[in-house]
């Protein structure tokens, strides 16, 4: 985890100054690693005490009944 923290921190030195001025950022990742969801996590996070963050994600409509129930419960568990 510790790389990965320090990952984060070096791509917000890298890319903080180059989106400043951007109203849309997109990200791709490569699907079924759990590394790069950490890394953005971290990334995300630090980017959010600088930036107004809004974020949208890429979820298959199988799992719509899962987001559901956690943005009207807050449970982590679905």
């Amino acid at each position: 985890m510790e790389k990965i923290k320090k990952y984060a921190g070096d791509l917000l030195k890298e890319t903080v100054n180059k989106i400043k001025d951007k109203s849309v950022i997109l990200i791709g990742e490569v699907h079924g690693t759990k590394e790069i969801p950490s890394l953005l996590e971290i990334y995300f996070d630090k980017l959010a005490d600088i930036y107004h963050l809004d974020i949208g994600l890429e979820i298959p409509s199988e799992n719509q009944a899962n987001v559901d129930s956690f943005l009207n419960s807050g449970d982590e568990s679905y």
